[in-house]
């Protein structure tokens, strides 16, 4: 959305809403706004690689078989600017890359499968992906990666599942936070506090609990889903606000922060997928003029400016707005941030995919027909880019809740690991309710695209790696009155599909996606006889060994 969609929107906005207008102060302010957000937006836009593996558990002397997605981060659509995968596979424990290899990229996609030798040990191993856009900055979690197993036959299946299911006894102590909705407690107004309870490893925990008005208990609370929970208090001022953990976690008080006197801060009340309804709530003496902005992956999406007493309901519309994670952000007169959250927008837009199997039951090798059928939230027909997967059940790993989905839409979207993702798009459960107590609790800060994250991020004009491979062809005993080679010949392993690479002045050349089309190995040779030329090739990978994620 342009900067002139935006105002157009705001004003729009302004006269339909409970909210009043300053004047042309006001909207040059926004205008301002909408200006900043979208340079910082535009500084630096990323892509990040889904990889898709045909199964999660395997033996040895397997291939696995992968599709990779390149996917632009900012507008969720498959990357132009990617054309070469750089898969590694690392072994967990080590943390030693045991493989590694360079597939071309065609319109977004690519595709291809590893052998696991036998002389690879059992154990965890990351398949990871990179790309030229995918690795512009260094990250704070390396999220483009899958996690597999690999075991010499399927006795150990017994021994794995174990592990990953460990006494609930370990996990004491624990971790237990608090977080005011927007960042604030607001004394004098009601505030909603959710809460996170971890263990000592990062699993969540079910907890119950109270909460104490200096000695007297005022409320009962308990978790939700995964350890997360909210409670509301209204804070008075001078008094000191705790709470206290049910068995087996009793133990010492834990304090809320202390509350505001003065300030502003605002509740979500009401998120459908047309519209934002918000309480903004004033404890400053007189009227304060704010702003409201509503931002997602650094594009301006609403903005709107109004004046509040003591608290106004404020409604925004979401039509131009993306769906998924924004962020808003609640500003006093001066545009001066004073509080904040997450938000899921537009959380019933989802494609429904159903199937239809041609037969129950069928013998080995024997053909079997599948429907597949693509709608969005409203059943009408979609267009899709679909990928399937079938394998033996007892391969699945149940613990794997990562699709393309959870993905893009959660995993590069917060920092911090998320238990169960998949669980927040499942339409059976409350996943509406979960997927705000995820937001509060990862808080606005571990938004990736928050202004705070856009402002610190830098402009990286050399990718760490490329979308080429280069080399030379150094000649051995060349006289002056040799004419330099012009050219090289790349084949595949079959060498029935050949092309000619460029050598230029330098005695460079450069291997493109393009040529890595003609086969899964691509070998070189130079013309004339064997002994008078050599080449050398740039390791691809170099600059990427190098990098810290």
């Amino acid at each position: 959305m342009n900067k002139q969609q935006i105002i157009f929107l705001v004003i729009w906005l302004l006269n339909t809403c409970p909210i009043a207008v300053f004047g042309q102060t006001s909207r040059g302010t926004i205008d301002s706004l909408a200006s900043v957000l979208e340079k910082l937006g535009n500084k630096n836009i990323e892509s990040s690689i889904y990889l898709r593996t045909d199964k999660n558990i395997y033996e040895t002397t397997e291939n696995l078989w992968f599709k990779a997605y390149s996917v632009d981060l900012k507008h969720f659509q498959l990357s132009a600017q990617d054309q070469s995968l750089y898969v590694q596979l690392v072994q967990s424990k080590n943390d030693s890359v045991v493989w590694e290899e360079v597939y071309p990229i065609k319109e977004g996609l690519a595709s291809g499968h590893i052998y696991l030798d036998n002389a690879l040990g059992q154990g965890n191993y990351w398949l990871c992906a990179y790309s030229s856009s995918s690795v512009k900055n260094k990250k704070e979690q390396f999220v483009d990666a899958r996690e597999i197993k690999i075991i010499e036959n399927l006795k150990q299946l017994d021994v794995h599942r174990k592990e990953q299911h460990p006494d609930s006894t370990r996990d004491v102590p624990l971790e237990f936070k608090l977080f005011p909705e927007s960042g604030i407690l607001l004394a004098g107004v009601r505030n909603k506090i959710a809460f996170k309870a971890s263990s000592k490893n990062g699993r969540p925990v079910e907890v119950s609990g109270r909460l104490f008005e200096n000695e007297k208990e005022i409320a009962v609370f308990k978790s939700i889903h995964d350890g997360m929970g909210y409670f509301y208090t209204q804070p008075e001022s001078g008094k000191t606000y705790t709470v206290q953990l049910d068995q087996p976690y009793q133990g010492k008080a834990i304090s809320l922060p202390k509350a505001a006197e003065v300030g502003m801060a605002f509740s979500l009340l009401d998120n459908t997928d047309d519209t934002l309804t918000l309480k903004v709530f004033n404890r400053s003496e007189g009227p304060q003029s704010f702003f409201i902005q509503v931002q997602a992956r650094g594009i301006p999406s609403v903005i709107a400016s109004g004046e509040v007493k003591d608290s106004i309901l404020v409604k925004l519309p979401l039509i131009e707005v993306p769906y998924g994670i924004s962020e808003i952000t609640l500003m006093n007169g001066s545009a001066f941030p004073v509080a904040e959250r997450l938000v899921y927008i537009k959380p019933n837009k989802k494609m429904m995919i159903t199937t239809e199997v041609s037969k129950s039951q069928a013998n080995k090798r024997e053909k079997i027909k599948i429907k597949i059928n693509a709608r969005d939230q409203y059943g009408k027909p979609d267009v899709a880019h679909l990928g399937a997967a079938v394998y033996d059940r007892i391969y699945n790993e149940p613990t794997d809740g990562v699709d393309i989905e959870t993905h893009y839409l959660v995993s590069n979207q917060i920092r911090g690991r998320v238990h169960n993702p998949s669980y927040y798009f499942d339409t059976s459960n409350n996943r509406n309710t979960a997927m705000d107590l995820l937001l509060l609790t990862q808080g606005w800060r571990s938004y990736v695209w928050s202004q705070e994250a856009l402002r610190e991020m830098r402009t990286y004009d050399e990718p760490i790696i490329a979308n080429t491979v280069s080399g030379k062809l150094v000649s051995k005993k060349r006289k002056k009155s040799d004419n330099p080679q012009q050219a090289a010949m790349l084949f595949n392993a079959e060498q029935n599909v050949n092309q000619l690479v460029e050598v230029d002045g330098t005695n460079t050349f450069e291997i493109s996606p393009e040529h890595m089309h003609i086969g899964k190995d691509v070998y070189i040779k130079h013309f004339g006889q064997p002994a008078d030329h050599e080449f050398t090739v740039v390791e691809p990978f170099k600059k990427l060994h190098g990098a810290q994620f």
